[in-house]
Formats: structure tokens, sequence, C-alpha cells
């Protein structure tokens, strides 16, 4: 099948692992072929299949951006 990838990129995830442990978790019940992350550890780069690129884009737009109601939403923060 035709491959993408997805590239993560902040500063938080130099130093907080839990950030890493998140990302991946907003990706369950997508295929990873791949998890990998850059020697800096300022990225986090999946392997998935293209098509399931959209939404899995969306999902972690959704999860880390989009503010749930009563404010603004911290990208940065931990908790979900």
């Amino acid at each position: 099948p035709d491959m993408a990838l997805l590239c993560a990129v902040g500063d938080g995830l130099r130093t907080d692992p839990a950030l890493s442990v998140r990302l991946l978790a907003s990706l369950e019940g997508f295929p990873l072929r791949m998890v990998s992350q850059a020697a800096s550890r300022r990225n986090l780069t999946v392997v998935l299949n293209e098509r399931d690129l959209p939404r899995a884009m969306t999902r972690l737009h959704d999860q880390w951006f989009v503010a749930p109601a009563g404010g603004p939403r911290d990208p940065m923060s931990v908790s979900a």
C-alpha cells in the first residue's frame, strides 16, 4: 500500500515524554508501520497508510488544537 509520513514537531516533545505518549494515543486505531523520534527529540514521525492520513491529521488537530467548550486549549498541555 501507499504509505505517508506524519510528523509532529514541538519543543515540548524534547522535555516531556508524556507528550509523545499522548500523541501516539491520539492515533489509536490507525495501523502505524513505524514510529521514529529524531535525535533532537523535537519531532515524532509515524508512517501510516496514505488513505488514513487525512483522518489521522484531523484527529491530531482536534485533540491538540481545537478548544473545548469553555476556553482555549493549551496545545502543550498533557491532559486530554
